[in-house]
């Protein structure tokens, strides 16, 4: 690969990594905020919504479009996180393979939500 192509190819991973610090930086501001609001630390409130009797009483007023899609994320998410472990160590197919379906799901993620402000808007 030229050094041109590489210097860009770096340009591009350094504007990604910049997204992802301000990512980083709204998602510790908003859980900071939601502990503030509750109470209660961050971790405590994804215990509790984790619970399985917790999550049926959710879901059940939930279209099941919507619950079945999240679900199917959150495993595909769990399938993943061994993978996102330390990538470094992934080939870069494997990388690459990985990167794209970490894309996809943000991407239907964001979908979901919208649907779910569609569906709250009713």
């Amino acid at each position: 690969m030229e050094n041109r192509v590489l210097a860009e190819k770096f340009l591009d991973l350094s504007r990604v990594l910049a997204k992802m610090i301000r990512t980083y930086g709204v998602m510790l501001k908003t859980t900071g905020e939601i502990e503030k609001s509750s109470g209660k630390r961050i971790e405590e409130l994804l215990e509790y919504f984790s619970k399985p009797d917790l999550l049926m009483e959710v879901v059940k007023d939930v279209p099941k479009s919507i619950a079945g899609e999240f679900f199917i994320m959150m495993m595909e998410m769990a399938a993943l996180s061994q993978k996102l472990k330390d990538f470094t160590k992934l080939n870069p197919d494997e990388k690459i393979s990985v990167g794209e379906r970490l894309i996809n799901i943000s991407e239907r993620m964001n979908r979901l939500i919208e649907k779910v402000m569609e569906e709250a808007g009713k």
